[in-house]
């Protein structure tokens, strides 16, 4: 090989490492282009999970007061329970009296000599 041929060589290999170079600087530009969408998809992400960490406090404080509002229903159900046991109880003493006074009414009815009028 002369000293041409291999002048040409090396000019030829040199010629093929500036195309992969140019490759390579073109394959990084995209690679950065991709790189910046995703800080762009990341920054949006977290506005997003921003935004679900509100609703879920907002959430919580409707748990809560979820909450409050079963304690508040389960109070007036036992105080209800309460009122009905006395009203089951008056309903009792009024059967009682009632039967007790057609009792006395039927003895009335019954005996005639007590009949006056």
């Amino acid at each position: 090989m002369t000293v041409d041929e291999k002048l040409d060589f090396l000019i030829d290999k040199f010629s093929d490492v500036q195309q992969d170079i140019k490759g390579i600087h073109q394959e990084i530009h995209g690679m950065k282009q991709d790189i910046d969408g995703m800080k762009q998809d990341i920054g949006g992400m977290k506005q997003d999970i921003d935004g679900m960490k509100q609703d879920i406090d907002g959430m919580k404080q409707d748990i809560d007061g979820m909450k409050q509002d079963i304690h508040g229903m389960k109070k007036d159900i036992v105080d209800m329970k309460a009122d009905i046991k006395l009203l089951y109880r008056s309903d009792r003493l009024i059967l009682d009296e009632v039967e007790r006074v057609h009792n006395i009414l039927e003895k009335h009815i019954s005996d005639t000599n007590k009949h006056t009028a």
